[in-house]
């Protein structure tokens, strides 16, 4: 069986284990690290479908992720879950990966 933490084949995979650890030692609930989780592994999906490559992944990125598909989403990654959550995960995710 897979955890949730993990998808290997994820575009964001790489980041995986820091993103991981940062939310352990932030102490983040189980619940909201399966949120947050859940969040970083859709947004990888579409990055991979939007073909932006991980070196290339970039604030704008989240930013039109959050604003434009996300509002839109009919993927089976999409957890309609509060966007708030979305928007905290994905932040966490720029200041781990030092996204630009």
């Amino acid at each position: 069986m897979r955890k949730l933490t993990d998808d290997p084949g994820n575009l964001l995979a790489p980041v995986f284990p820091a993103y991981r650890q940062t939310l352990i030692e932030g102490r983040y609930v189980p619940d909201i690290q399966g949120r947050y989780f859940a969040a970083v592994f859709h947004f990888g999906d579409w990055l991979r479908s939007s073909g932006i490559g991980m070196r290339l992944v970039r604030h704008e990125h989240v930013c039109d992720f959050l604003q434009n598909h996300l509002p839109t989403c009919t993927s089976k990654r999409h957890t309609h879950s509060d966007p708030k959550h979305y928007r905290s995960a994905l932040q966490l995710l720029e200041r781990v990966s030092r996204c630009p």
